[in-house]
């Protein structure tokens, strides 16, 4: 959800039809893990209306990171060598942001995530070649 430069409120909603979805609790009682620290950089996009998704290719599934009371998005218990791709969708005044990067959990602990300007079909086309 958002509000467009000239003060309407709207929502937007991206769907994947490849996609699966699993919840923060999937890894829990894993052995083996790691946690993941997502940083989403942007100048332009609102910290407050960005949203960052951990995709499980392995899995072929999606999952939602949210930020704790620090504001960073944190996700535990992840298996040691899971290959994913950690993405983040920011929004500014109507104007879209996006970004991806790519690691295996066994080399990596934080992940920054810069975020481009897009328009919405490019957020699109991004979101369903995912």
């Amino acid at each position: 959800a958002y509000w467009t430069p000239n003060g309407e409120y709207r929502e937007t909603f991206f769907t994947s039809n490849t996609l699966g979805w699993i919840n923060c609790d999937r890894f829990y009682y894993s052995s083996d893990t790691s946690y993941l620290e997502v940083a989403p950089l942007s100048i332009e996009a609102d910290p407050t209306k960005t949203a960052v998704f951990v995709v499980l290719d392995s899995m072929n599934s999606v999952l939602n990171v949210y930020p704790n009371s620090q504001g960073r998005y944190v996700l535990r218990n992840v298996p040691y060598g899971t290959p994913l791709r950690m993405v983040a969708i920011g929004n500014n005044n109507g104007e879209f942001f996006y970004g991806v990067q790519s690691g295996v959990v066994d080399t990596i602990n934080l992940v920054q995530v810069e975020l481009n300007k897009v328009s919405e079909a490019t957020l699109k086309s991004a979101i369903d070649n995912l």
